[in-house]
C-alpha cells in the first residue's frame, strides 16, 4: 500500500514541476488554473497535491479497504447501517 501511496505522490509532485517549469514565474496558481477550468467546478472540496499529503490522509488510506492509493476515494454520504451489517456477518461466518 505504501508503494502506491509513494509512487502517486511522486508522480503529482514531477507534474507539479513539470507545470511551473512550463509557466511564467510572474503568472500565478489561480491564474493557471483559470485557463483550464473555465467551466468546472470542484464539487467534492477535497484538497490537491501537496495539501493533501499529510498524516491524516496516510492514515485513512492505511485503514481503506484498498489497495491503490487515489487523490479522493469515493464515499457515501452517510454510514449504511445494514451494508455494515452485512458485511459484519459475512466477517464472522467465514
Amino acid at each position: 500500500k505504501l508503494v502506491s501511496w509513494a509512487h502517486v505522490h511522486r508522480d503529482l509532485r514531477l507534474a507539479s514541476l513539470e507545470s511551473d517549469a512550463c509557466t511564467q514565474e510572474d503568472e500565478t496558481l489561480d491564474d493557471r488554473l483559470a485557463k483550464f477550468s473555465a467551466d468546472v467546478q470542484d464539487t467534492e472540496g477535497h484538497a490537491h497535491y501537496p495539501h493533501n499529503v499529510t498524516l491524516r490522509s496516510l492514515l485513512y488510506f492505511a485503514l481503506a479497504p484498498t489497495l491503490c492509493y487515489q487523490e479522493a476515494f469515493p464515499r457515501s454520504p452517510r454510514v449504511r447501517i445494514g451494508y455494515l451489517a452485512s458485511l459484519c456477518g459475512r466477517l464472522l461466518l467465514l
